[in-house]
């Protein structure tokens, strides 16, 4: 498991957002995948069952109920990291121009969305470099 910088633990701690380099990033990519494929290993059974049922069966509900919990949880999990959360299985580590984003089941940190934009319309973060003040985050370690 990943060990959590100062800066991480405070933010913890504190349940705001931070700012990442790409290398802190990736230094925690490793305890959000791992969250985050047990979410998912969770809530797969349920979305199979609620796939199967007509909406009137009494057990919709509960099945319902399971699922907004099993997300909910997760959800919080990330938001505690310092972390955004886009949508269902989408985290963003904000790095002051917009957020590097990961998406379950990406094995890496390899995409950048700009601030206001959707999380779709995310780009490699190599590109993102040439049309923004990206750079500090990839390779400055003097920021704080």
């Amino acid at each position: 498991m990943a060990k959590l910088t100062n800066k991480q633990a405070t933010a913890i701690s504190l349940e705001q957002p931070i700012q990442f380099k790409l290398a802190e990033a990736n230094q925690l990519l490793q305890l959000v995948q791992s969250i985050t494929k047990q979410a998912v290993k969770r809530l797969e059974p349920v979305q199979q069952q609620l796939h199967v049922l007509v909406p009137a069966d009494p057990r919709v509900q509960a099945l319902n109920e399971e699922y907004t919990s099993i997300v909910a949880n997760w959800q919080g999990k990330i938001s505690r990291l310092g972390l955004h959360v886009h949508g269902l299985w989408q985290v963003g580590f904000d790095c002051r121009e917009g957020w590097f984003a990961w998406r379950y089941p990406e094995r890496k940190i390899r995409y950048f969305v700009e601030y206001g934009n959707e999380f779709e319309d995310r780009v490699l973060y190599k590109k993102s470099q040439e049309q923004c003040a990206l750079q500090w985050a990839i390779d400055n370690e003097n920021y704080p």
